[in-house]
């Protein structure tokens, strides 16, 4: 028989490779750059992994957006609401304040006012003659008249 030669011992480095010295065949069989299947899975695990907390954060994230905005409606509401009761009162504050004055309002006082803010002219017309409208003044209604 022919002697063959001897397989020299498996270095801890060379576990998982092919023995060195058999014909035809390369001395690792990956390619340079290249994940084995195990390190491609590995890969793909992360970028998914990757993938889902990306998603988490933008779910968070679009929360914390609606939230500030749904804060900012909820005060522009409030606000909108303060300012129509603030309307509301004032016009009642008004509307009372105006059914005062017109009770308390008789003809003999809007004559008074008018006169205390007269300032002694004649109104002006232009009548077809000479003719000067006649002011009733308090006091005299009724008096020099026709009898």
């Amino acid at each position: 028989m022919a002697s063959r030669t001897p397989v020299p011992p498996e270095s801890p480095r060379q576990v998982g490779r092919s023995p060195v010295g058999f014909p035809g065949q390369p001395s690792d069989t990956r390619l340079p750059g290249r994940p084995t299947a195990l390190e491609a899975k590995q890969i793909e695990e992360q970028k998914a992994e990757q993938k889902r907390y990306e998603l988490i954060q933008a779910q968070r994230q679009a929360e914390i957006v609606a939230a500030q905005a749904k804060g900012k409606g909820d005060a522009a509401r409030e606000e909108a609401k303060g300012v129509a009761e603030a309307l509301r009162i004032k016009g009642e504050a008004e509307a009372a304040y105006n059914a005062k004055v017109a009770s308390s309002l008789t003809p003999v006082l809007i004559q008074q006012q008018y006169l205390a803010r007269w300032d002694g002219k004649l109104p002006q017309y232009s009548l077809g003659g000479n003719v000067v409208p006649f002011i009733q003044l308090p006091g005299t209604a009724g008096e020099g008249g026709r009898r």
